[in-house]
């Protein structure tokens, strides 16, 4: 299989997992504060990778010189839950994706053409111009005073996930997906756990609820999310790697359809069908030039 299309395939597996984001955030509601849940589901997923690392043999001395892009996206990764979560809880799941794929896909065109020499195509500037018509056809998004900050949260969630995500490229081809969750994660409990203590957080002990659902199903779906993600950008470059998360959107209404009775209009599926022509046409592109 071409490596293009290989990517491209696991990156659409890994937006299936965050497409379903917004619909574990919405059983979490406002049940379990925002920072806590962050470091309990982070918990959660520390507890299944790290003896799984060990056991696999999957943990390698870092180099010295992979610190500084190892700082980078785990930093970076450490700003893209809880904003996100405050998002999908306030200004719905439609709105907050949208404002998060606008910018994560101009932060990723961006960071690609300055940091690996990417070439801005016709082809990707066109997918690029069809994922914004399809995202403007999907979502009618108006936005109000009071959703200011819901709507930064979310712009700033999508460009801290475009830096995270583009700069584990620099050294994926060298670690394993588990080992870098792992950083990832643990940067993640620490700054929650701080923060959830600092501002009285109520901590909470896990039960039998929706809400505990919701924080065990995010854990498990950001899992599967950020490992395949990973691998599919060790195939592609970032900007095509771009474009085929907006397939989240996709997955995203189904899901919305299937366990909150959305109803698809004709708008959206004339938004949905630009998404997929965005996602298909740099492997269009490719396979003709291989022939």
């Amino acid at each position: 299989m071409k490596d293009t299309t290989k990517g491209t395939l696991i990156i659409a597996l890994s937006s299936l997992f965050f497409g379903s984001y917004g619909v574990w955030s919405r059983l979490i509601g406002t049940q379990i504060d925002n920072f806590f849940q962050v470091y309990a589901r982070s918990l959660i997923i520390l507890l299944i990778i790290i003896p799984l690392g060990i056991v696999t043999h999957s943990i390698k001395k870092i180099s010295k010189k992979d610190w500084k892009w190892i700082l980078t996206y785990t930093l970076a990764g450490s700003l893209t839950v809880a904003p996100i979560f405050y998002a999908y809880n306030k200004i719905g799941i439609g709105s907050a994706t949208l404002l998060f794929y606008a910018s994560f896909t101009v932060i990723s065109f961006i960071l690609g053409f300055i940091s690996f020499g990417e070439k801005i195509t016709l082809g990707k500037t066109t997918g690029l111009a069809f994922s914004l018509i399809g995202l403007y056809l999907i979502f009618d998004l108006s936005l109000r005073q009071n959703f200011l900050l819901a709507a930064l949260a979310a712009i700033l969630s999508g460009s801290a996930a475009g830096v995270e995500v583009v700069f584990t490229k620099k050294i994926s081809n060298k670690y394993s997906a588990l080992q870098l969750n792992i950083f990832t994660w643990l940067v993640i409990f620490v700054f929650h756990l701080a923060g959830s203590l600092l501002i009285g957080e109520r901590q909470l002990l896990p039960e039998l609820s929706i809400a505990w659902l919701g924080v065990f199903g995010y854990a498990i779906a950001s899992l599967g999310a950020f490992s395949f993600v990973l691998m599919g950008y060790r195939y592609v470059q970032p900007g095509i790697g771009a474009l085929t998360g907006l397939l989240e959107i996709i997955f995203g209404i189904i899901f919305g359809t299937l366990f909150f009775s959305e109803l698809l209009t004709l708008q959206i599926i004339m938004g949905a069908v630009f998404i997929f022509m965005a996602v298909a046409l740099p492997n269009i592109i490719e396979l003709i030039k291989a022939n």
